[in-house]
């Protein structure tokens, strides 16, 4: 028996745009970062170039399996593979945005003048709160 803490089993088929790509198995308190981690294994593609999309949304790295699917034993997403460049100058050679898993920066100082720039947007506490960190020094 399975306890409270690890969740129920799932079954996640993974399509690109010209069909199935693989199915990764995993319990409902997965995080999406971890889920791309074993579609990395089976496909090839690195984590920071997968955008997944459930129904018309994009999946953020940090949601749980639980999050889409209520009682379903399987879901289906789409996995769309963008290059990942500086979201503010476009910078080639990034790193993921360490909050939210899902922006790419080439530097702090991109990231924090996003923040700033599209405040309104929804953003990760994290860059939210290094960048009033930032705003107080």
């Amino acid at each position: 028996m399975q306890s409270a803490a690890s969740g129920r089993s799932a079954t996640v088929r993974v399509n690109g745009l010209s069909g199935e790509l693989c199915c990764v198995d995993a319990t409902t308190n997965c995080a999406f970062w971890d889920l791309k981690g074993s579609i990395k294994i089976s496909t090839g593609i690195p984590k920071r170039e997968q955008r997944i999309i459930y129904k018309d949304a994009l999946v953020h790295s940090q949601q749980t399996l639980a999050s889409l699917c209520a009682a379903a034993a399987a879901v289906d997403v789409t996995l769309v593979r963008t290059a990942c460049s500086c979201r503010l100058c476009g910078h080639e050679k990034v790193r993921l945005c360490s909050g939210c898993l899902d922006i790419c920066y080439c530097s702090a100082e991109c990231q924090r003048w996003d923040w700033r720039r599209y405040r309104r947007d929804d953003r990760c506490k994290i860059c939210e709160q290094s960048a009033e960190r930032d705003l107080m020094t």
